[in-house]
């Protein structure tokens, strides 16, 4: 037996032999019985094995694609417990990903480009094209946008497991047109509340002067910058009166472009 045995109601722990008569019917002497009980070990031994891959992971023929824990025990020759085995099946999908800001960006445009995994630790392999990327380990990129293109990068985890990402962009063309409103009324309705010119491009530009001047010449706004606007109050914080005012604004574009415009808009109550 396996760690024990009853036997004609006594327990044994351990093998022992003996030998005893059996009587017959009578009360004479019929049989000499010689009992040989042996006893094997019961107890398991434990054994832990460790298992590590990027992606899955094969353990005896078997394909696993996440991390577990299996269990199974192993009996003797003799059906008794012998090995108690874990098993600890850990698999890493590591994951690296790219974002560029502004997604879409113009020509000549300066992006960000930056790197993200789904583990905390790795560690940048390459950038390519090379020859855009000088420092080819950084985890950020700030380049330059010229034609449509793509990105690839190589990184590696803490654990080893490689992967990479591939960002692919399209580059806008630049637009020098402006929307510049004839009249506004900032009576606080939410509509046309402020005079501020609106650029078809949203970005890769900056409003270098807005000047506002009365009938007679006199400066009466006067600003710069990509969120300008007048909201019709002198720079003195009145109220400008109703009339006509004119308007000088110049824009620079990222291609050191400038355009400058000049016209009439009506201050409305």
């Amino acid at each position: 037996a396996c760690g024990s045995l009853v036997f004609e109601g006594d327990m044994y722990n351990n093998s022992t032999n003996f030998k005893d008569t059996i009587l017959n019917a009578l009360g004479c002497d019929s049989v000499i019985r010689h009992v040989n009980i042996v006893i094997y070990p019961n107890v398991a031994r434990e054994v832990v094995v460790d298992t590590f891959g990027c992606g899955s992971v094969v353990f005896e023929g078997a394909t696993y694609t996440s991390s577990t824990t299996l269990n199974k025990l192993f009996l003797s020759e003799h059906g008794c417990d012998s090995v108690n085995r874990t098993v600890n099946i850990s698999v890493e999908n590591f994951e690296l990903s790219l974002s560029m800001s502004p997604e879409n960006p113009y020509k000549g445009e300066m992006v960000t480009i930056s790197t993200n995994a789904n583990v905390d630790d790795y560690t940048i392999l390459s950038w390519s094209p090379p020859s855009m990327f000088k420092d080819q380990y950084a985890y950020e990129q700030f380049i330059k946008i010229i034609t449509d293109g793509a990105v690839k990068v190589v990184a590696q985890s803490e654990n080893g497991c490689v992967d990479s990402a591939i960002i692919n962009y399209n580059v806008q063309p630049l637009s020098y047109g402006v929307f510049i409103p004839n009249a506004f009324s900032p009576n606080n309705d939410g509509v046309n509340d402020v005079f501020v010119p609106k650029l078809y491009m949203q970005r890769a530009y900056n409003i270098n002067v807005l000047r506002i001047y009365d009938r007679f010449g006199k400066a009466v706004y006067n600003s710069s910058g990509n969120q300008v606007s007048w909201n019709g109050n002198y720079l003195n914080g009145n109220a400008a009166e109703l009339g006509t005012y004119h308007y000088f604004i110049e824009v620079a574009f990222i291609d050191d472009e400038k355009r400058q415009f000049k016209g009439d808009v009506t201050l409305i109550r």
